[in-house]
């Protein structure tokens, strides 16, 4: 045989069938004595043995190479009665056909012939020479050589065809079920190697669901996994169905095909058009032959398998349940390992980012820092849409909300919570977490609500609603939520005592600056108002929190040097002397020698040491100029003079503000840094000095009394 002719025989059988229909073909033909040839489908691929002496059927086949001539047999449509078609031949010559197969699988025909029923006169030798185009005397040889017996005995020539036809049946339908064996074997080893290349759930899924549809030849195909809070299937991913479908469905255990196959942890088979009390297709939809099978590790179900819609049309058989069963089997580890893969991937990142939290949240004490950052990662973590921090009051009775995200500021403002009422009045009276699935609570939506304790001790709630993808928040959310709220409590407990720690500080601090204008009633409220002024200026400044906290504590006590200064020069009416005068400068390095030993204040003492250096070099105690002196002692130089102008003295009333900005503007770039002298003017403009300086007017009128000359000078010098 050709190895053009042999194409289409070596897709259907291996080497090793068609050698064996080889020998069974040609033990036939020395038999009885009858060419015999087997064609395929495709008429020019063909399996041909002859009788050794045969001589005529070749001349046959070689005129018949064009595939046409042979795949367009004239067969007639009624076989003989013995199954078999008679093909007459040119010449008195007859073939006789044998049909195997059925539905184009593997369909061809067995060809014995040709034959003659008779004897051939002169005239049909001579039309066989023309036809042929050979010499009468070669096939009067080749007839005379031609084995076929005659008469000849039907019967068994029926049988010789039959058992050939049987036997290729009978071999390519081994070669298919080999074949079909071989891609089983390749799936479940493409499944076991998805898990060992791939942990991601995703990927191990997807591929499970090719491999399946593929296989079993399927049309559409699903996989749905187990949600078991919710106790319902979930679908993951599917082949041939629209994604609408796929984001949606949800099927509760128990119910539909799917719901029953995950419940009962058995397979179903349907067939075309059968419907079954568990479906939930409508009367009107067609129902397609389908497979479900559940997806078992460690007897426990995780999920289920659907295909359904052969892609030849018939029906899915026992032996595709079995294989899909199988497939399943092991795709159910795969997954099984995968899902565990995930959640301990998940716990590292959560327990990446709580110690990130806590390493952030550590690293202030604003509460204002710590809220929205602590807000911010709750949303993250657990992938939900609002979120809120609500905190008691003093006295322990009412919860306000400190901060939210996806509320309203109206909602934000006015909700108020009484201890003991509704879920997290509830929640910060007992202590205890609360999980709300959705349509049990009141919107609906999932929610969980945690307490925040420290010590022991409820500081307040922290309030999670609706996850992102519209499922309900699980028990390792609520763990995840609780750990989250331990860490944003001790950080709030934390800020909570640095606010009590900084409030005693600064009142100690005002304290301080009190004791030096009480030296002199006159100076009475001197470093706050000093200190408002320069606070202002610094925030249009753009400083940070930490720079305005440092400019306020320098602001309260620039002027504590004078604790050192005799109060006959402190309180001196008349000029100062020279040697008087150079005692009044030392007043900053004063405050600095005060202030030393307090560590904390370390960052405060340039500003309190230079406040009274001018921006032109000629001031005092280093002569600095420009921006070599500290900003924030120019900032209270600014202040500090225009309060010394506005303040009353004993010997006048206070310049009014007219008048002093008029002396700061005319002072710009000798006295003062001209940049901050149009700051503080933009912000009297603004009406922003006025109430410091009304405050101070109002509670000071009736106590107006004589002023350190020595002072007002010293400032103003």
């Amino acid at each position: 045989m050709s190895k053009q002719n042999s194409t289409k025989a070596e897709q259907l059988l291996d080497e090793g069938d068609l050698g064996t229909l080889r020998r069974v073909q040609r033990a036939l033909a020395l038999s009885s004595q009858l060419s015999l040839a087997l064609f395929f489908h495709a008429g020019q691929d063909a399996v041909v043995e002859t009788h050794p002496e045969d001589k005529l059927q070749p001349l046959f086949f070689a005129q018949a190479s064009d595939a046409a001539s042979w795949q367009n047999l004239p067969v007639p449509s009624v076989p003989e009665e013995n199954g078999f078609h008679k093909i007459e031949a040119s010449c008195g010559l007859t073939f006789l056909l044998y049909p195997f197969g059925k539905e184009d699988k593997d369909q061809g025909w067995v060809v014995a012939g040709p034959v003659s029923e008779r004897p051939l006169h002169a005239e049909e030798k001579a039309g066989l020479a023309d036809i042929f185009q050979v010499d009468v005397a070669d096939i009067e040889e080749a007839i005379t050589h031609h084995p076929s017996p005659v008469p000849l005995d039907l019967g068994y020539i029926s049988e010789i065809l039959e058992t050939l036809a049987d036997l290729a049946v009978h071999l390519c339908a081994e070669r298919r079920q080999r074949a079909r064996d071989l891609m089983v074997l390749r799936s479940l080893y493409e499944v076991g190697s998805a898990l060992g290349t791939s942990l991601r759930l995703e990927d191990v899924l997807k591929k499970v669901m090719d491999e399946a549809i593929s296989l079993l030849s399927a049309e559409n195909g699903s996989l749905m996994l187990v949600d078991e809070v919710r106790s319902e299937l979930k679908m993951l991913v599917a082949q041939g169905l629209d994604e609408q479908i796929v984001t949606t469905t949800r099927v509760n255990l128990g119910e539909g095909i799917s719901g029953w196959v995950a419940k009962e942890g058995q397979p179903r088979l349907l067939s075309r058009g059968v419907r079954e009390i568990e479906s939930s297709k409508t009367d009107s939809e067609a129902l397609d032959s389908a497979m479900c099978v559940p997806l078992k590790s460690k007897d426990r179900c995780i999920g289920v398998l659907n295909l359904s819609g052969r892609k030849d049309g018939a029906d899915f058989t026992e032996e595709d349940l079995k294989i899909l069963s199988i497939l399943a089997s092991h795709a159910a580890s795969a997954i099984d390992i995968a899902q565990l893969y995930q959640k301990v991937t998940s716990q590292v990142s959560h327990l990446e980012a709580l110690y990130q939290l806590g390493r952030i949240l550590n690293s202030s004490l604003s509460l204002d820092e710590i809220l929205p950052t602590a807000l911010t990662q709750t949303l993250d973590l657990l992938e939900a849409k609002t979120a809120s921090v609500m905190l008691l009051d003093e006295k322990g009775e009412e919860l306000r909300i400190r901060l939210a995200h996806g509320l309203s500021p109206e909602i934000v403002e006015s909700t108020t919570v009484k201890l003991g009422e509704r879920v997290s009045g509830r929640v910060a009276a007992t202590g205890e977490p609360v999980l709300i699935k959705g349509q049990e609570g009141d919107d609906m939506d999932s929610s969980l609500c945690v307490p925040l304790l420290a010590n022991q001790q409820v500081l307040g709630v922290l309030n999670i609603r609706t996850k992102t993808d519209g499922s309900d928040f699980t028990h390792q959310d609520l763990e995840l939520a609780g750990q989250l709220a331990n860490i944003a409590a001790a950080a709030i407990e934390n800020a909570s005592l640095h606010d009590e720690l900084q409030a005693l500080f600064l009142s100690t601090v005002s304290a301080m600056a009190n004791s030096i204008d009480a030296r002199d009633p006159y100076t009475k409220g001197h470093s706050e108002r000093v200190t408002s002024y320069a606070v202002m200026i610094a925030e249009e400044l753009k400083l940070s929190a930490d720079e305005l906290e440092r400019l306020r504590y320098a602001g309260l006590l620039h002027d504590i040097g004078k604790i050192r200064i005799r109060d006959h020069i402190l309180h001196k009416p008349g000029r100062l002397t020279d040697a008087e005068f150079r005692e009044m400068k030392k007043h900053p390095e004063y405050g600095v020698e005060i202030m030393q030993p307090v560590k904390a204040f370390h960052t405060i003492l340039p500003a309190m040491l230079h406040h009274h250096e001018r921006y032109d070099g000629r001031g005092y105690p280093h002569g600095l100029a420009g921006e070599a002196i500290p900003l924030s002692a120019r900032i209270l130089c600014v202040a500090d003079c225009f309060d010394a102008m506005t303040s009353d003295r004993p010997y006048r009333k206070g310049m009014p503000v007219a008048d002093a900005v008029s002396e700061l503007a005319k002072n710009k770039s000798t006295q003062f840094d001209p940049l901050l002298v149009d700051i503080f003017l933009n912000l009297v403009d603004r009406g922003k000095v006025e109430p410091v300086l009304a405050a101070y007017k109002n509670g000071g009128t009736d106590n107006v009394a004589r002023q350190s000359v020595a002072e007002s000078k010293a400032i103003n010098h």
